[in-house]
């Protein structure tokens, strides 16, 4: 299971979220102040807005999965800081014996190219990023996936030809190239030193490395694709991707007397391969988030929130007028967040407008519950709220509940700016009417989490079918409780007899 871990928080693997108690309420966001009247029988419709205490609470960790895009590259964000990404991958053959056209003394050496299948990227294309290869040490044990983004793999020596970094134009990563006798597009091609991959050819044999998968491993730890400080855009590959493999190119005299070409691809595998995503975030001044992270604490809340994608950074927020709510009916409650726009470097269009999420924190211990759903069993029943498939496990109504950006234009400043409204409408009636408790809300953005339902149902369940975001990617600055023009705030819209 790969899920964040959050730093100064004490929050454990099983992080239970607010949805459920928001889940299936229909109504249309409502305009502040406007078709609100008094109904028959005495019934008033009204809408109140209750003040927000937001506070910028720390970073994460997260470990990615190799079924997931892993990211590499370079990014100077002007707002969040600087980040570097370096992948780490075992690259083995599909099937043993490892077996070759002539005996190896009758093969020639031509070149080997280390290839990853390109999916997307985030920043400016214009830069180009840089890359270098090195072996992974090889007395290292690297065994599994479950390394988090901190682990350092350690290296051995460069492997890139001529010991020079391959230089990257993202522009062109979708163009078709056409290496000896393969055709392919949206490939990232960076050939490697003759000295090491000649001993895949000249050194491997049936008797040793190419014999079994363990004498393999023992002979090869993989690949570290380690990225240099300049450009500025993270690129996304994916190594389970057909494009992804370490190609040897060579040639042989066949028993004709013709010369013929051929390849051997040794790829990574779900189960027989380990990789690891390093993701390093360096966030201190001159970029604008260094004033706020660390985090100050002996401040009670800030006027502008970060939220930066795992390995990311959560935030803190308490409704405080929750707890004093007379008894109504909640039509429709919901915390609104708008993104504070970049006016200064014009950076919001280079980067991606993550996704985000609600968790709901007990201040008594440390786990997260969902109020009003303390019964596992309601969880999946339709008389209530449908929140997850009893049958997939996976949460039905995430789109309802808030978590995707909506965007428009910002009258202010003319740019477009995206704004959040979270749907806690369940939440709220379970206050007024069953006093449930008043809980501090955990507000980020996340990667590919599965978390525990309730204290006592200790099954995980994931948020979405496939991850909301990815690692490394995605961040918005917006408006906290106290900001004078982007103001985060609670709308209620209740019935009273």
């Amino acid at each position: 299971m790969n899920s964040a871990r959050f730093r100064k928080l004490c929050i454990p693997g099983f992080l239970i979220f607010i949805c459920a108690f928001s889940a299936c309420t229909k109504i249309v966001t409502t305009n502040l102040g406007s078709g609100l009247a008094s109904g028959p029988d005495g019934v008033n419709t009204k809408d109140t807005i209750l003040d927000v205490i937001s506070k910028n609470g720390g970073d994460s960790v997260i470990s990615v999965s190799i079924a997931i895009d892993h990211v590499m590259g370079y990014m100077n964000d002007p707002i969040f800081g600087k980040t570097t990404a370096n992948i780490n991958a075992q690259f083995k053959p599909t099937i043993y014996p490892v077996l070759f056209e002539r005996p190896k003394d009758q093969l020639v050496y031509d070149s080997m190219v280390l290839v990853l299948g390109y999916q997307s990227y985030t920043g400016d294309s214009t830069q180009n990023l840089a890359f270098r290869v090195y072996e992974i040490k090889n007395d290292f044990d690297f065994k599994d996936s479950a390394y988090n983004n901190e682990f350092v793999v350690p290296r051995e020596q460069e492997v890139t030809e001529n010991n020079m970094a391959k230089t990257v134009d993202i522009r062109h990563l979708r163009d078709s190239v056409y290496p000896f006798n393969e055709a392919a597009t949206s490939q990232i091609r960076i050939k490697l030193s003759a000295s090491f991959g000649q001993k895949f050819l000249n050194t491997y044999d049936t008797t040793s490395a190419y014999k079994n998968d363990s004498l393999f491993t023992a002979a090869f730890k993989g690949l570290q694709i380690a990225a240099e400080q300049t450009g500025n855009a993270l690129i996304r590959v994916n190594l389970l991707d057909t494009n992804s493999k370490l190609a040897l190119y060579y040639h042989y005299t066949d028993t004709s007397g013709k010369v013929d070409t051929s390849v051997k691809y040794f790829r990574p595998g779900t189960f027989t391969a380990a990789s690891s995503n390093y993701i390093a975030r360096d966030r201190s001044l001159p970029a604008e988030i260094g004033h706020f992270f660390p985090p100050n604490m002996s401040v009670d809340q800030d006027s502008l929130i970060y939220i930066q994608s795992g390995p990311g950074t959560y935030a803190t927020i308490k409704i405080p007028g929750l707890s004093g709510l007379p008894n109504m009916i909640i039509h429709r409650a919901e915390l609104i967040m708008e993104q504070v726009t970049d006016n200064v470097f014009n950076s919001d269009t280079l980067y991606n407008t993550p996704n985000l999420f609600l968790l709901a924190k007990s201040d008594s211990a440390f786990w997260f519950n969902i109020p009003g759903f303390e019964n596992p069993v309601n969880i999946y029943s339709p008389t209530s709220d449908a929140v997850f498939s009893s049958t997939s496990g996976i949460l039905l109504n995430y789109p309802d509940f808030g978590g995707i950006p909506a965007n428009s234009i910002d009258p202010l400043t003319g740019k477009t700016k995206s704004t959040y409204n979270f749907s806690l409408t369940r939440y709220v009636q379970g206050i007024v009417t069953n006093h449930n408790p008043t809980y501090t809300l955990i507000l980020y953005s996340p990667y590919n989490e599965a978390i525990r339902l309730s204290e006592q149902q200790a099954v995980y369940r994931s948020i979405a079918s496939s991850p909301l975001n990815y690692p490394g990617i995605g961040r918005v600055r917006l408006g906290g409780g106290n900001n004078s023009q982007y103001k985060m705030r609670f709308h209620i819209v209740y019935s009273t007899l």
